[in-house]
Formats: C-alpha cells, structure tokens, sequence
C-alpha cells in the first residue's frame, strides 16, 4: 500500500510540474509577445486593442486549459488522500491486533504463573502421620487427599453422628463444614489454597476472555478430586464470602464431582441451594 500511495505521489508530482512548465511558458510567450513585439509593430494602442481582441478564443482556450489543470491536480490529490485513510485504516488495525496480541500475551503470562503458584502450594502442603511402626510423610496431593478424608470427613462425621446431643441441636449443615474447616485448619492451611484457586477463577472472568472456557478446563486439569471437593464445601461454607461466591459462580456449574467425593451425596441440594443464592446476589 505505500508502493502504491509513493507511485501515485510522483506520477502527480511529474504531471502537475509539466503541466506548470506548459502555463508559465504560454503566460511568459504571450508577455514576451505583447510587449517587445507588439509594440514596435502596432505601435498605436487602440490598434493593439482591436488585435488584442482577436485572440479570444486563445484566452478561452488558456482559461480552460488552466481549470483543467487545477481539476486533474485537485483529482490526483483526492485519490492520493484516499489512498492515505485507506492506508492508515490498515495500519491502526494491525496496531489493534498487535495490542490484541499483547493482551493476550500478558493475561496468559500471568495466568500460568498463578498456576504454578496453585501447584507449589499444593506441592508443600505436608501430612504427618505417626504410628507405632514410626513417623510417615505424605506430600503434595497425597496429604490434601489424607487431610479432607482423615480430618476434614471424620470431623463432619462425628458432629453429625452427634445431632442429638444438645450440644449440637441448633448445629446447621453449614455450621459443621465451618467447623470441620476449623478442625483442618489447626495444622493445615488449606484455605490458602482455596483462596488463590477463588483468585484464579476471578482474574479469568474480570479478564473477559473470549476463550474463558479453555482457561477454565487448563485449571480443572491441575486439580485433584480432593481438591476440588474441598473447594465445593468452601463454597457452600460461611468462609466463602459473598463477593467470591458470585465470582465462583460460573465456575462452580461447570464442576462435576462424583458422589464418592462428596461426604454425602445429599449435599448436591447445599450446592444447588447456594448456586441460586449466588445468582441472586
């Protein structure tokens, strides 16, 4: 496109100068004429007039030689003009698909460290178990799986199996996962994980990109089941705020767990019940 803009320039420019050169040297021929030899050969002034006269049609033809090169000049410019927006619309949408490009770059460059941030988490998440055989070390997913069967599943069993205690009379479903969270929480710190997953999916919905679907399922893939267990009732606990409920939202459709994961299958009716309260909110 600027080949073509550069051509048409100097094909103007050329045409203009020679059309230029053309008028000065008729205007320079008709004044050299008039006055050096016209003067000594009419020397009376209403003579020259009257032969002035004569050359009428010549000045119809100047005048109208003279509008056509101001026509043709003011042409070329219009269409080299147009040439011009036409080639600065290519390049601004080249510049906005570079700086599509660009964004894309960053959003992905920071999405992926947070995943590598969600996997060293994970990563040093540390069970101990001792027995009379010694002392046992689980890393990793390992101990997350431990951790929510051991002591986050063991903790909600034992408040429910006590439901008819006093103690526990006015104990709702949520307020047991709150504790068993509480229970987890005195040597682990899984809330921590949770909390960067709840950040994760938040930056790729306020991020509004259009592949939000791919990003979605390259988080899932990085989570375990035991994860993604511990993230449901993160959900539908009292911990999980209302702001990071609605962000969770989209999200938390798209997760399917088994009911082997689920300490009850009956808990599908908790998730159920907070997904609508999340909408409405």
């Amino acid at each position: 496109m600027n080949k073509e803009i550069k051509g048409e320039t100097i094909f103007s420019f050329y045409l203009i100068a020679v059309l230029s050169v053309v008028g000065l040297f008729l205007l320079y021929s008709g004044f050299h004429y008039y006055w050096i030899e016209l003067n000594h050969r009419i020397p009376d002034a209403s003579s020259r007039g009257l032969f002035g006269d004569s050359f009428g049609a010549l000045n119809v033809f100047v005048s109208a030689l003279a509008f056509t090169v101001l026509s043709i000049a003011l042409i070329l410019q219009t269409k080299e003009l147009s040439l011009q927006r036409k080639d600065l619309r290519i390049t601004q949408e080249q510049i906005k698909g570079q700086s599509e490009i660009f964004k894309i770059q960053q959003f992905e460059n920071t999405f992926f460290n947070l995943i590598s941030l969600l996997n060293e988490l994970v990563g040093g998440v540390l069970y101990i178990f001792d027995s009379s055989e010694g002392t046992t070390e689980y890393h990793g997913r390992v101990a997350l799986r431990i951790i929510f069967n051991e002591i986050f599943y063991k903790k909600y069993k034992e408040f429910d199996e006590n439901r008819d205690n006093d103690e526990y009379a006015n104990v709702t479903e949520k307020d047991m996962i709150d504790r068993s969270f509480d229970e987890v929480a005195k040597k682990h710190d899984v809330l921590h994980i949770l909390l960067t997953v709840t950040r994760i999916i938040s930056f790729i919905e306020v991020s509004k990109e259009k592949q939000e679907d791919f990003y979605f399922e390259v988080l899932l893939s990085q989570m375990s089941a035991h994860e993604c267990a511990f993230l449901l009732y993160y959900y539908i606990s009292s911990k999980c705020s209302a702001k990071e409920k609605k962000n969770l939202y989209i999200f938390m459709k798209r997760l399917t767990i088994p009911d082997s994961s689920l300490i009850y299958p009956q808990h599908r009716i908790l998730i159920e019940q907070n997904l609508r309260e999340s909408l409405v909110k």
